[in-house]
């Protein structure tokens, strides 16, 4: 088993690999996978394979298995479900003695290293409190994954500590913080291999600049729809286009399409219980749906990524 080349399919240069293979194979090969996996929209297949790494005995592995799919979860506006997986990722770290992280921890042997591990677990939650509107709590959660992390180096939580940031302030109403906050993960993304978090990285500057009225804005967008496409990276696409039939009113038909096209694919590569879930959200709106459901589906569906 190539460990490193499915790594590079979740957080490297080859987003786009088929990765089945390597989902079947258990262990970390298969957290990895299913990294991917999410990272393509295929949520049914990646939700098969994190359920038996979350049952598992490994306590890392399963925290890391429960906040992943919460993060997919995420994607498809389920933030009450999501918060239900991110804390049980925290209660297996806790009950396994590795959270809270102390200078006495002795973190087991993994490829991913614990702090990393608990720091997505903590701004899994953060997330999962701004999709809520708990902004109070998002704050915390997002404070205690800085202090965490602290001094480490570690490209990855470092990235998605800026997106967490910028998506408190954004949700705040202060575009002007979340800038340099949302500035700052795009620039150190671009330092490491990983183009599926260099284009998440282009999406949340995108917004923010698009949301500060600057022209910019849109540039980013359109590269993170051209990205996106590219390397099958479709739970960013979707949202883009929906962004830029907004801020491109000429050209509103065209981006919606774009927009129904990508979502109809990821819909498609989701399970029944992330359908009813995405049905509960009210976050997205109805027109972009209704086309895009599954033939037994309910007209009322809603559906949002965060």
């Amino acid at each position: 088993m190539n460990l490193d080349r499915v790594r590079a399919a979740a957080f490297g240069d080859r987003p786009a690999d088929n990765v089945f293979a390597e989902a079947a194979a258990g262990g970390w090969a298969a957290w990895y996978a299913a990294v991917a996996l999410g990272g393509q929209g295929h949520y049914a297949a990646a939700l098969t394979t994190l359920t038996p790494l979350g049952q598992g005995r490994d306590p890392v592995l399963a925290a890391a298995a429960w906040t992943a799919l919460a993060s997919h979860r995420r994607q498809l506006g389920a933030h009450t479900a999501a918060a239900g997986h991110d804390g049980e990722a925290l209660r297996r770290l806790a009950q396994a003695g590795l959270y809270p992280l102390t200078q006495d921890t002795i973190a087991p042997p993994a490829p991913e290293p614990l702090r990393s591990v608990v720091v997505d677990v903590l701004l899994g939650l953060a997330a999962d409190a701004i999709g809520r509107g708990r902004l109070t709590a998002a704050a915390r959660l997002h404070g205690e994954a800085v202090s965490t992390l602290g001094s480490d180096p570690d490209w990855r939580p470092r990235v998605r500590i800026g997106w967490v940031a910028a998506e408190i302030a954004l949700a705040k109403g202060d575009p002007h913080q979340a800038l340099p906050a949302s500035k700052h993960a795009c620039d150190l993304a671009h330092t490491s291999s990983s183009v599926r978090h260099q284009t998440k990285s282009g999406l949340v500057l995108g917004v923010t600049q698009h949301v500060l009225g600057l022209p910019t804005g849109v540039d980013f967008l359109r590269s993170v729809i051209k990205n996106g496409g590219q390397h099958g990276l479709l739970p960013l696409v979707w949202p883009s286009a929906l962004l830029l039939s907004e801020a491109e009113p000429d050209r509103v038909g065209y981006h919606r399409n774009g927009a129904r096209e990508a979502l109809t694919t990821v819909l498609g590569r989701t399970d029944a219980s992330g359908r009813r879930l995405a049905a509960r959200s009210a976050w997205l709106p109805s027109w972009l749906l209704r086309s895009s459901e599954p033939g037994d589906a309910a007209s009322r569906m809603n559906f949002l990524t965060d």
